[in-house]
């Protein structure tokens, strides 16, 4: 019985992280370039700002 409870632990704590990391796939590359944006604007070289 107790051993249930910890795989059921374990799955429900899986599933949570890969919920959030799937989150940080979707929110990160946003995060980022809402920051670097309004530096990229003023740059003359968005692009070596970018991959720098």
């Amino acid at each position: 019985m107790k051993y249930d409870q910890l795989q059921a632990k374990n799955i429900f704590f899986r599933s949570q992280r890969m919920k959030f990391l799937q989150t940080l796939q979707v929110a990160l590359p946003f995060l980022i370039t809402s920051r670097l944006y309004p530096s990229v604007k003023s740059k003359s070289h968005p692009k070596a700002l970018v991959f720098s």
